[in-house]
C-alpha cells in the first residue's frame, strides 16, 4: 500500500508541474513603456478665465510686505493679438489694480500693456536649459517719447536697465532701475533678453515643495533676476535684484501663497 502511494503521489506532482508552468505563460502579458509628455506652454502658464494667485512680495530695501492678487480676466485683444486680462490688484489698496494682457502666439507667451505698448516676450519653447531668447523688439522704441514719459510722469520704464543716453552697461537701453517692484503689472524687468537656466523643485518661504519649475533668468545691471513657472500654476516665485551682497534672496522677491 505505501509502494503504490508512493507512485501515485510522484505521478500527480510530475502532472501538476506543466500545468503551474503553463498557467504562469498563459497569464503573462507584453506592457510597452510610454514616456509621459513634457508640459507644454499651456501648462507652465495656463490661461483659465477667473483663475487667481495671490502672492506675498517681500521688499528688502524699503523692509516692507506686500499681498497681491493676480487673475487672468475675460479675453482681450490688444492690436492683432488675441489674450486675457492680466489684474494685478493691491490687498490692502483695494483701489490699485494694474491690468495688461497675456496671450500666446506660435510657441511663445507674451505680455503686453496697451496697444502702444512693446509686446514683451516671457517663455518660449522648447523648453530646454540654455535656451534664450529676445524679450521685446527693441528697434521699436522712441528713445525721445520714453524719456519726455519719465521725466514728465516720473516712472521708471517698463524695459531694460542702465540707460544713460550714451550707451549703458546693456546697450544703451531704457531705464529699468527700480527695486520697489516692477512698474507693471507682471514683475518682470532686466536686460533685453530671456534664459531658462535650470528646470528644478524649489521650496516656498511657507514650506511648500513645487517640482519641475523653469527657471528663467536676465541680468538687471550688475545683478540678475529670476522667475520660477510651474507646471499647471504658472508664474510661482520670482526674485528680483541678486547680486553677492543679496543672494539668494535678491532686492525683492515674490512667492505664491497656496
Amino acid at each position: 500500500m505505501k509502494k503504490s502511494f508512493l507512485i501515485i503521489l510522484i505521478i500527480m506532482i510530475a502532472g501538476s508541474i506543466p500545468l503551474v508552468w503553463m498557467g504562469c505563460s498563459d497569464s503573462t502579458t507584453s506592457v510597452e513603456y510610454t514616456a509621459p509628455e513634457e508640459p507644454g506652454l499651456t501648462e507652465y502658464f495656463p490661461m483659465k478665465t477667473g483663475s487667481s494667485i495671490q502672492y506675498a512680495e517681500y521688499n528688502h530695501v524699503i523692509n516692507d510686505t506686500g499681498y497681491y492678487i493676480y487673475t487672468i480676466g475675460g479675453s482681450a485683444t490688444v492690436g492683432t493679438h488675441q489674450g486675457h486680462y492680466w489684474i494685478k490688484s493691491n490687498l490692502e489698496f483695494p483701489a490699485q489694480v494694474d491690468s495688461g494682457v497675456v496671450y500666446y502666439e506660435g510657441e511663445a507667451l507674451y505680455y503686453i500693456e496697451d496697444a502702444a505698448d512693446i509686446p514683451e516676450k516671457l517663455l518660449e519653447a522648447p523648453f530646454t536649459v540654455g535656451r534664450a531668447w529676445v524679450r521685446y523688439d527693441a528697434s521699436q522704441i522712441s528713445l525721445e517719447y520714453n524719456i519726455i514719459d519719465s521725466i514728465l510722469n516720473n516712472n521708471d520704464s517698463k524695459y531694460d536697465d542702465n540707460y544713460n543716453g550714451l550707451g549703458g552697461d546693456d546697450g544703451g537701453e531704457i531705464d529699468d532701475n527700480n527695486m520697489n517692484g516692477a512698474t507693471k503689472s507682471f514683475p518682470t524687468l532686466g536686460a533685453n533678453y530671456f534664459q531658462i537656466s535650470a528646470c528644478e523643485d524649489i521650496v516656498l518661504e511657507q514650506g511648500v515643495a513645487i517640482d519641475e519649475c523653469l527657471r528663467v533668468e536676465n541680468k538687471n545691471g550688475r545683478a540678475t533676476n529670476y522667475y520660477w513657472y510651474a507646471p499647471g500654476t504658472g508664474l510661482v516665485k520670482y526674485v528680483l535684484g541678486v547680486n553677492i551682497d543679496t543672494y539668494p534672496d535678491g532686492e525683492v522677491v515674490g512667492e505664491i501663497i497656496l
